[in-house]
């Protein structure tokens, strides 16, 4: 399950920006098999706690943890991305964001179709100034989901960003139809 929550800018964040991905059921592994996942699933948890607090250097310890023992766990590596992409105000914040560039194209080298990874890339390169690059990762989260608003307005922005006008005037005419 994704959730989201997206506000102007703030301080606790790019953009204000939260995408969490959480567990649904038989995410990690079936019930009768869970017992030996029971500590990572916890710290799991208690790092998605942590972001929701705003505490993304917190919550990237502990993401780090699970990622190092479980690396194919989408939804932990994810999360972490996250959270380095939210830690603007720390020290390093641009090798934050580095790593979490590097997290996100990790996630689509194993899973190009991740329209949450595809979004947070997009973010990213937008908040740098990279038009080019924010406009190619917003075109492909379009194209895997057209009718999301939040990924509509930011495809728009970024078509308007990259001069292309008129196909901006149409999307943003999009979301608020």
């Amino acid at each position: 399950m994704i959730k989201r929550v997206f506000s102007d800018l703030g301080p606790h964040g790019l953009l204000g920006l939260g995408v969490l991905l959480t567990m649904g059921p038989g995410a990690l592994a079936q019930p009768s098999s869970i017992g030996p996942y029971l500590p990572l699933v916890a710290s799991f948890n208690r790092s998605a706690a942590l972001m929701e607090q705003y505490k993304y250097a917190e919550a990237a310890a502990g993401f780090e943890e699970v990622v190092e023992e479980q690396p194919d766990w989408i939804a932990a590596r994810f999360n972490l991305g996250l959270a380095y992409l939210n830690m603007q105000g720390a020290r390093g914040a641009e090798a934050h964001l580095d790593r979490a560039e590097a997290v996100f194209q990790g996630i689509l080298e194993d899973e190009p179709e991740f329209p949450a990874a595809h979004y947070c890339l997009g973010m990213l390169y937008q908040h740098q100034g990279e038009t080019e690059k924010a406009l190619g990762q917003f075109e492909a989260v379009y194209g895997l989901d057209p009718e999301d608003p939040y990924v509509v307005y930011q495809y728009a922005r970024a078509l308007a960003s990259a001069g292309r006008r008129d196909e901006a005037l149409a999307a943003y005419e999009k979301v608020l139809a």
